[in-house]
């Protein structure tokens, strides 16, 4: 039985990102963070703004 593998819309796996329990952070080549998950935000105890200033040396 052969079964295909497809493609999920934009917005649905924005939704899964977003309603996911783990931690997600995306972080560019210079550590600068792209993204951070709401569950990442509640376990930093951060507001997602402020979060995504950071980058991984810890400078605003």
């Amino acid at each position: 039985m052969k079964h295909s593998i497809k493609r999920l819309p934009f917005e649905w796996l924005d939704e899964i990102i977003n309603l996911a329990a783990e931690c997600i952070v995306v972080v560019d080549h210079e550590g600068n963070i792209l993204y951070i998950n709401p569950a990442y935000c509640d376990f930093l105890k951060k507001n997602r703004e402020r979060s995504d200033r950071k980058t991984r040396s810890g400078r605003d």
